[in-house]
């Protein structure tokens, strides 16, 4: 599936490192996504701030979250189990995250980080410079 990792960001047509990589940070948001949606999340979240306005309405803007709320308020709400799906769909993808739950309890907002350093071993990207140890890193927050 890597393959289609490169065929969608050969559609970008990047002209600058900086390009190169939010085009392929929007390409993960869109993986992590579909493994939500796969997670069933959806049926108890709604997807909303400036990736969703990017992805759902074509608004010419970048955003490094991507942020959702729960239907229904609920303080004991935990991104794990939706984290290990997310894991599993991204190995499909030849991609091999890592996925880190920010159990903040005291806040109102909860917070995921993703971050992959495989996409570094299989694609040559010029934002990259040959650094083996970069991670790409997207934050999931969910206000509940």
């Amino acid at each position: 599936m890597i393959d289609l990792i490169k065929k969608r960001l050969a559609i970008y047509n990047v002209s600058s490192p900086i390009e190169e990589e939010n085009a392929l940070k929007e390409i993960v948001q869109e993986i992590i996504l579909f493994a939500l949606w796969k997670a069933d999340f959806f049926e108890m979240a709604a997807f909303q701030g400036g990736t969703s306005l990017r992805i759902l309405h074509g608004l010419p803007r970048f955003s490094e979250d991507i942020d959702f709320i729960l239907i229904e308020p609920d303080p004991k709400f935990s991104w794990q189990p939706y984290l290990e799906r997310l894991i599993e769909t991204c190995n499909e993808f030849g991609l091999n995250p890592e996925a880190l739950d920010k159990k903040e309890m005291d806040k109102n907002v909860k917070s995921a980080l993703i971050k992959d350093n495989s996409i570094a071993n299989q694609l040559n990207l010029n934002f990259m410079n040959n650094q083996s140890s970069y991670k790409l890193k997207i934050k999931l927050e969910i206000d509940w």
